[in-house]
């Protein structure tokens, strides 16, 4: 629940079967704020960073010879 409480959306939906959820305000305005979301994956972008700073290591490297 600490999710719906930081974002405010009521839960007031989670009562009712989810068959009807898509009728409900609260409902619709809680799934405009969870896509409003830019996702991003920390690990893949950490990831992608070293490799293509290891690659620039390398590629320096492999010119000094």
């Amino acid at each position: 629940m600490s999710f719906f409480l930081k974002l405010n959306i009521n839960t007031s939906f989670l009562k009712d079967d989810s068959s009807v959820w898509k009728e409900n305000y609260d409902y619709a305005r809680g799934t405009d704020i969870v896509n409003s979301f830019k996702v991003i994956n920390n690990n893949t972008e950490r990831g992608v960073a070293l490799v293509e700073k290891f690659n620039k290591i390398i590629t320096r490297k492999e010119e000094q010879f």
